[in-house]
């Protein structure tokens, strides 16, 4: 199985977390990870107690399945929110640079 590095879009909609199955709501950011998988490609979208749970309690090492880790949310401090904020700041900012970059090469070309 290959995983694509994540990307963290701001939901345009409602979506359901893969992780623990609550509710991504409309407007706020999600993890988004493309998944390639024996010739079957789909989406793992994470909210962002998923993400700080996956990340900080080691719940990703080896795997995890659809819902499981709503459990680990028991744990998460009450600033767990930053983490998904971070993310998507340097995605979104390492995104801007190479658009910058491609921009630039272009002129020069």
């Amino acid at each position: 199985m290959d995983q694509s590095l994540p990307t963290y879009p701001k939901a345009r909609k409602d979506h359901r977390c893969f992780g623990c199955g609550e509710t991504i709501p409309k407007g706020s950011r999600y993890a988004l990870n493309a998944v390639f998988d024996n010739g079957e490609a789909y989406s793992i979208k994470l909210c962002a107690k998923c993400v700080y749970a996956k990340t900080r309690l080691d719940s990703g090492d080896d795997g995890y399945g659809e819902g499981e880790l709503k459990e680990d949310h028991q744990y998460l401090p009450d600033d767990y929110s930053f983490m998904l904020a971070r993310l998507a700041e340097e995605y979104d900012a390492r995104m801007k640079r190479i658009r910058e970059e491609r921009k630039e090469s272009e002129c020069l070309s």
